[in-house]
């Protein structure tokens, strides 16, 4: 595993706790970067950062500091970007750390510093922006595989398939839930095979009624039906030389997919009205969001042309099962979504990533994206925050998980819940909020810090709600 890189912001010359920092993290096995700011200006006290290569940025605050105005920070993540910002203090002042959590900071550490404490939570939050291994690296950039964004296990035991299955020419099923790339999949297959130079055709089978798709597919000639007073080329005529992608191919008639299999048979159709077959140098993708073993045995799919389109297939993992990848497809749906909205960069906060690792993502990739460009368009200001992020209400009348993973949902739910309250009904307090649960107050915080729960009291929770 690579050395995370973390880079050490001091306010001030000399900070021991900047100098105790470095001296535990290169122990601890980090990549540690130094960097003093000298100025006297409190307005523009963080506006003297320079972007590096960190993955991760400690700042170290002077003694004597109370407040940070609002625009210092939107200055410092213009200049850091999407990775998570580490505050260290002095002291616990309360004013100043809600300022800090409230603007984007990741996590803050307290003097006198626990080397224990500290290596554990820097740990926790560099993965958080982990960069790619570097075999994941190294073949994405062999292959110019980087549009698939993320390197969790799931995801790259599938993309690694592509090239060798880019270099045969046989038929290709790629299976996988609704958004989560499967188009992007075979677009990719097509691009790195030797019929790159020939047309992509991407056909939705779902889209067209059940008795166009023969004409569709395979074209007509002209006086073939009323109305036909012209030719038309079908869409394999169109690809010739290239590749056709049959998007839910599994909604095709029965009649369809036979005249489907006997074309994959022989290479050859027949343009409705035509007199003679015509030979087509096609290579044919399907991609599918359903099971096909129920289809077949319902009858709503034939088994002989799954196993003529199965010659060799691959499955793109649901987000769900690659959850480590949000961070890096949430910066990378923020940085094309500014580009494309005309907007100033923005950030997302600690809070609203945890609020994402929450949800189980039914529509995949596609889905955060959606959710990612709204938060950008209506967030207000440069930091993107819990409440900005709109998901929908789970139905829970639907169970399609463990009964291991939905306890955990179910006790995340009741914990966060819980102390958001408590700490609610106690003005924040954490000592009484963990008296009132009857919990020591060490767990209690670290209950908090696992949840990423600010202490101060927010106004969506009410002391009438309090758990009594």
């Amino acid at each position: 595993m690579p050395q995370t890189t973390v880079e050490i912001f001091n306010l001030a010359e000399g900070n021991s706790h900047a100098i105790s920092l470095k001296g535990v993290l290169n122990e601890a096995g980090f990549r540690v970067l130094q960097s003093v700011h000298r100025g006297k200006d409190v307005s523009g006290i963080l506006a003297g950062y320079k972007k590096s290569d960190a993955e991760l940025l400690i700042i170290c605050l002077s003694r004597g500091i109370e407040y940070v105005p609002e625009q210092a920070f939107v200055e410092l993540h213009q200049r850091v970007g999407p990775i998570p910002i580490v505050f260290v203090l002095e002291s616990g002042n309360p004013a100043l750390l809600n300022s800090l959590m409230d603007n984007g900071g990741a996590d803050y550490l307290l003097a006198p510093l626990r080397p224990n404490e500290v290596v554990a939570r820097i740990s926790r939050l560099s993965r958080l922006k982990r960069p790619l291994e570097p075999s994941v690296a190294e073949f994405k950039d062999r292959f110019g595989l980087q549009q698939f964004i993320g390197d969790a296990d799931a995801l790259f035991a599938e993309i690694q398939k592509i090239p060798q299955l880019a270099r045969c020419n046989v038929c290709v099923l790629i299976c996988g839930e609704t958004g989560t790339g499967k188009e992007l999949v075979a677009r990719t297959i097509h691009r790195l095979s030797m019929r790159s130079r020939g047309p992509f055709v991407p056909l939705n089978c779902g889209a067209i009624p059940a008795d166009l798709v023969e004409n569709e597919l395979f074209g007509h000639e002209a006086g073939a039906f009323t109305g036909a007073s012209t030719s038309k080329a079908g869409l394999i005529r169109e690809a010739e030389g290239g590749t056709i992608l049959l998007d839910e191919v599994d909604s095709l008639p029965l009649l369809s997919q036979v005249k489907l299999l006997r074309f994959l048979q022989d290479k050859e159709y027949r343009p409705l009205g035509a007199h003679k077959a015509i030979k087509a140098d096609v290579r044919v993708i399907a991609a599918s969001n359903i099971q096909f073993e129920e289809a077949i045995q319902s009858g709503r799919f034939r088994a002989d042309l799954y196993y003529r389109l199965n010659v060799t297939s691959l499955r793109v993992p649901a987000l769900r099962q690659r959850k480590q990848d949000i961070p890096m497809l949430v910066r990378h749906f923020l940085t094309t979504g500014c580009e494309e909205h005309k907007l100033p960069a923005k950030s997302i906060s600690a809070g609203a990533i945890q609020k994402l690792f929450h949800y189980e993502w039914p529509g995949n990739v596609r889905e955060l994206q959606n959710v990612v460009e709204n938060a950008l368009i209506n967030s207000r200001g440069a930091i993107i925050a819990e409440e900005d992020v709109q998901l929908p209400e789970r139905n829970r009348n639907v169970i399609n998980i463990s009964f291991k993973i939905a306890k955990a949902q179910s006790v995340t739910e009741f914990e966060t819940s819980f102390i958001r309250k408590l700490l609610a009904a106690n003005n924040g307090n954490i000592t009484k909020a963990a008296n009132a649960a009857k919990q020591n107050r060490r767990v209690f915080r670290r209950l908090m810090q696992k949840y990423n729960i600010e202490r101060k009291v927010s106004s969506k929770w009410d002391k009438s709600s309090t758990p009594r």
